[in-house]
């Protein structure tokens, strides 16, 4: 007949044993909250239980749970307080973009409405050419930031530079075809070579640039010829210099002094 070994007996449940099971007995300081346990909690007291204390052991999971039951669950919350803050942080960056808009939008408007009133004052002024005669090509007559002398050519410099760029040097004739005129640089490859600089100088930087400078002045050296103007090392370094600083008004500069020539047909100027 089997002899029954009888079973040793088990460790209390109190509170010496069920903190170990809580998490917020193992997390002290951090408070306890009075929220109702939910259903993952309640699974996970009874798989807690069942590991403890182990299989077939009559009411030791229903007493296990009834004393995890009474412990408070730890409960992690924001600090009182955030969602309103966030709000209006929210809040003052988009009022600081409305303000930068409408501060951007005026300053727009002011330019425009200077630009319209030096547009009426020259247009209703008398254009007076300042050059006369094929000598007068000889140097530029007009400043460098003489653009209200021609506002239209200035505004299509100002927004497309590479085009009036290509029409100046396809303009002019190359000094060293005794020949025939031929232009420095044809439209297209003016253009493109232009171009091509500009979209370089952007992930190249300033590098980039002071190439583009060096380049567009070696062919202003040639147009600088064509005319008979001053050209060697000096006039290429200003001109450099300034294709770095100033780039449109050089540009804008050389389209006036082209369109002049043309009007008084120099002999630099390529016939279209």
């Amino acid at each position: 007949m089997p002899v029954q070994m009888p079973l040793p007996p088990m460790p209390p449940i109190g509170e010496q044993f069920l903190p170990t099971l809580s998490p917020a007995a193992q997390a002290p300081g951090l408070g306890h909250s009075k929220q109702p346990v939910n259903s993952v909690s309640l699974w996970s007291a009874e798989q807690v239980a069942a590991q403890v204390l182990g299989p077939g052991r009559p009411g030791s999971s229903a007493a296990t749970i009834d004393a995890l039951l009474k412990e408070d669950p730890l409960v992690v919350s924001a600090p009182p307080g955030t969602d309103d803050a966030a709000t209006a942080s929210i809040r003052a960056l988009r009022t600081m973009l409305t303000w930068l808009s409408i501060a951007g939008s005026c300053c727009g408007a002011c330019l425009v409405t200077f630009v319209a009133y030096q547009y009426r004052i020259h247009k209703a002024e008398p254009k007076i050419s300042k050059y006369e005669s094929q000598e007068d090509f000889e140097s530029f007559k007009t400043g460098l930031f003489d653009c209200w002398d021609d506002l239209p050519l200035c505004c299509l410099v100002f927004q497309c530079p590479w085009i009036r760029w290509a029409e100046n040097i396809n303009s002019v004739s190359n000094p060293r075809a005794e020949s025939d005129k031929i232009p420095i640089l044809g439209f297209w490859t003016a253009f493109a070579t232009f171009l091509v600089l500009t979209m370089l100088s952007s992930p190249g930087g300033l590098l980039v640039w002071v190439i583009t400078a060096c380049i567009l002045a070696f062919f202003r050296q040639k147009l600088r010829k064509a005319f008979s103007m001053k050209n060697n090392t000096g006039s290429c370094l200003q001109d450099s210099a300034l294709y770095l600083c100033c780039c449109y008004c050089l540009i804008a500069q050389d389209a006036r002094h082209v369109e002049e020539a043309k009007r008084l047909e120099h002999p630099a100027i390529v016939a279209p």
